[in-house]
């Protein structure tokens, strides 16, 4: 499948993953109403990244009680690591890793405030890490009030 005028995004994306290759971690926030192609976009980026970096992907869900970390949870299933116990933990299991590693985290927009803190961590303390932290919200459900706002506001 060919995605139409998403090749400036596309580059973007992978001159973001570049940096993280170099041990210069990046953060990249994805925001779009729903049904803009943000989960295609993203899976057009991985199709052509693969060879290059390990994706790992976490999901947050539409429900009334959030699991705490959820997305995170998703991933050291995939790693087959047992979830580290701490933001600190978080960042040296990334750290650790022998590739570039593209974590996606999709639809913050239902994260839970853990989450969202772990992403603010994370994103804060890149440098040194071959990591590209992506993440998906839809910015027509994220008001003024709501905490991605805040976590947008917070790393800028």
């Amino acid at each position: 499948m060919t995605l139409l005028e998403r090749g400036d995004l596309l580059r973007q994306l992978h001159e973001a993953l570049s940096h993280a290759d170099t041990a210069r971690g990046q953060c990249v926030l994805i925001g779009g109403e729903a049904g803009a192609g943000k989960s295609a976009l993203l899976a057009q980026f991985f199709a052509e990244a693969m060879h290059q970096a390990r994706v790992l992907i976490g999901t947050c869900d539409p429900v009334a009680t959030p699991p705490p970390l959820g997305p995170f949870l998703e991933v050291a299933a995939a790693l087959n690591e047992l979830p580290p116990a701490s933001p600190v933990a978080w960042r040296a299991l990334f750290l650790g890793q022998s590739s570039t590693v593209i974590l996606a985290l999709e639809d913050i927009h239902w994260a839970d405030e853990a989450t969202l803190d772990l992403i603010r961590y994370l994103a804060r303390r890149l440098a040194g890490i071959r990591l590209l932290l992506l993440a998906t919200y839809r910015d027509d459900e994220v008001s003024g009030v709501h905490p991605v706002r805040a976590l947008l506001g917070d790393l800028g």
